[in-house]
């Protein structure tokens, strides 16, 4: 059996330094266990891929992908395309809710605005109906695949008004524009801008790099804040869309029996909101014999990265404004992450 590993998910502890008005040290720790997978040696896949989802709550749906993935590579099996739209839908959606809940509630709070929650929970209600209609509820991670099928018409309708929702946003004077001018207002556009040379996070700000939308703020903020708000932006309405059109694509399909799984070797990458996660199996004797997963937030925070970066070395007379720039920037870089943000003198 697997028991539910405490704190697997962990968090980031961001630290910044300072020394005559100056940010002279920045330091990002995670507490996420980097051997927690090592806690599925010598169990069954079948029993791991339908239990991960739920032990890694943070990404569960594309935790879930990624092992289903990694284990039917290593029995060298290829699924069909309706299992992995049906799995692409699920992985979208969850990524919906985490840019939802980190544009409307989180960025909201942070700027004093007044949040959104009826779209988070749009986006929560979504990925719940999305689930039932196409896998008929949670049963759905086995190797292999499961029985798929289209959405119903109550969830199509639910998606629509959801996109709805989610253009009204745009709307002159609307929370996007709010956002943009509270950045402007805290002269905070600029922060966080990195270098030609500095390694980007890998997520929405690299994904949306050559957007129009984002290209505009980047010649005039660079990779600032404004930028990394734009990209997050565009995903919000992008992935909602994405949804959509696979949806349309999506058709019946029995799934393929579970494989005899003796032994092997296999990965799978999937995208996440926060960037590629990947996992890599060995299995013996129809065991596991090693299992690994490289997330994102250790390349979004690493040291000399990307945080380090874009605050080593900027003004420090207002700490409550640099308290709040370091957050937004963590909310920008990963919009999954629980995150603590402290400055100390030096």
């Amino acid at each position: 059996m697997i028991s539910r590993l405490e704190d697997i998910g962990g968090m980031i502890r961001v630290r910044l330094t300072v020394a005559k008005s100056k940010v002279v040290g920045v330091a990002c720790t995670s507490t996420r266990p980097l051997d927690a997978a090592d806690a599925f040696i010598g169990l069954d896949p079948t029993e791991v891929v339908a239990r991960i989802g739920s032990i890694y709550t943070l990404c569960g749906r594309a935790q879930s992908a990624a092992s289903l993935g990694a284990f039917e590579d290593a029995a060298g099996l290829q699924i069909t395309p309706a299992q992995s739209i049906a799995r692409d839908i699920l992985r979208l959606a969850e990524m919906l809710t985490q840019t939802a809940m980190r544009l409307c509630l989180h960025w909201p709070k942070a700027l004093g605005l007044e949040a959104t929650p009826g779209i988070v929970r749009g986006c929560l209600s979504l990925e719940a109906a999305l689930e039932v209609d196409i896998f008929g509820g949670p049963d759905w991670k086995k190797i292999g695949g499961a029985p798929v099928r289209p959405a119903s018409t109550g969830t199509l309708s639910l998606l629509e008004g959801l996109m709805r929702q989610i253009r009204d946003l745009f709307e002159p004077g609307d929370l996007a524009d709010s956002l943009r001018q509270e950045l402007e207002w805290y002269h905070l556009e600029g922060f966080g801008a990195l270098s030609l040379s500095d390694p980007l996070e890998h997520g929405a700000l690299m994904r949306k790099w050559d957007h129009p939308a984002v290209s505009w703020k980047r010649r005039t903020f660079g990779s600032g804040l404004a930028t990394r708000l734009e990209a997050g932006l565009c995903e919000l309405r992008e992935i909602a869309e994405a949804i959509v059109e696979l949806e349309a694509m999506l058709q019946s399909d029995p799934g393929l029996p579970v494989p005899d799984l003796r032994q092997g070797r296999g990965q799978a990458t999937v995208e996440t909101a926060r960037g590629p996660l990947t996992h890599a199996v060995e299995v013996a004797d129809r065991l596991i014999a090693a299992y690994s997963i490289t997330a994102p937030t250790e390349a979004n925070f690493a040291p000399d990265g990307v945080i380090e970066h874009g605050i080593l070395g900027v003004e420090a007379k207002d700490r409550m404004k640099l308290q709040l720039a370091a957050r937004l920037l963590v909310l920008a870089v990963d919009p999954c992450v629980a995150y603590d943000v402290k400055i100390e003198d030096a």
